[in-house]
């Protein structure tokens, strides 16, 4: 990967270079500026809270990679801009933000097609992830919608691309009261959460694809409004309303299900949606009665106070 971005780096490099007399190949120097920006409903702009980094994916006018860079959202200037240095010619930018521990990207040259481009999650082990990266996603600037999202970059000045970023994640939180389950120590071990089945796979139109996992962790006990809970807290690749996911409580002891949920029916029973929304949340609630674990209820919290969401 380090090889082949040096490569893309010098290549940029030869294209945008000015030889002897010859000028007319020359680039104005940060003659591409893109500007980053996320707008949630209420129309707050958060982007710098909430995108840690960006992969900026740059695609030539035949639809191959040129050139991939990373920017640290601390690097960007006060409008929230980077500059940039192609040589004029017309161009597409794919942006995919918070790439970070749990996401990788498939093999990458000159000659990798847009249409063949995606990230995986490199959790993915043995049929099963634990969680991903909360994603943020733009194919491009709004205005060139019409144009496929390509651009153009003049042979003088500059252009500024404003890049309109989305939530490429759904965010699952799962608070469990009053489950047992019995370890040697007199103590009470947390059980196993599980949703699924989702795919591990996104392209670059932001559509999930390829290999069908679950996705599970351990929960941990958390004090929520004076009570010790069980939370588990997932952060998904997208999904509609009309979904087949099953949400699973599992013994750690002996692996067994306690309970398990249709998302879908306790979505419209709660009447919860996640499609055309930003920041789109998923909390669910389930508390057990008596020692066996045999009375449970599910609902939406009632409480409160916002728990603290761990980094995930």
């Amino acid at each position: 990967m380090k090889l082949f971005r040096l490569t893309l780096f010098l290549l940029s490099v030869a294209l945008s270079s000015c030889i002897g007399e010859d000028r007319d190949n020359c680039s104005s120097e940060n003659n591409l500026i893109l500007r980053f920006s996320y707008v949630i409903d209420s129309g707050d702009e958060l982007f710098v809270s909430r995108v840690e980094q960006t992969e900026v994916f740059i695609f030539d006018e035949s639809g191959c990679l040129l050139r991939q860079e990373t920017i640290g959202t601390s690097s960007l200037d006060a409008a929230q801009s980077v500059g940039l240095t192609l040589s004029p010619g017309t161009y597409r930018v794919v942006c995919w933000g918070n790439m970070l521990e749990k996401t990788g990207v498939c093999p990458l040259s000159s000659s990798t097609r847009i249409e063949d481009a995606f990230i995986y999650n490199t959790t993915l082990q043995g049929g099963s992830a634990t969680n991903c990266d909360p994603l943020y996603y733009s194919p491009g600037s709004a205005a060139d919608a019409l144009a496929g999202y390509y651009f153009t970059v003049p042979p003088t000045g500059s252009v500024t691309k404003t890049l309109d970023f989305t939530c490429a994640h759904i965010k699952l939180q799962v608070f469990i009261s009053g489950f047992t389950d019995p370890e040697g120590s007199g103590g009470n071990l947390p059980p196993v959460v599980q949703v699924g089945a989702l795919e591990t796979n996104g392209d670059f139109s932001m559509r999930p694809f390829g290999t069908v996992c679950n996705y599970s962790q351990p929960s941990a006990y958390q004090n929520i409004s004076g009570a010790e809970m069980a939370t588990a807290y997932f952060n998904l690749p997208p999904f509609k309303d009309d979904n087949s996911l099953k949400l699973h409580i599992k013994k750690v002891s002996d692996g067994s299900t306690v309970t398990s949920v249709i998302i879908k029916d306790y979505m419209a029973a709660n009447g919860l949606s996640v499609e055309n929304i930003e920041e789109a949340v998923i909390p669910i609630h389930i508390t057990y009665g008596g020692t066996q674990n045999v009375d449970v209820s599910i609902g939406l919290p009632t409480w409160n106070d916002s728990p603290v969401v761990p980094e995930l």
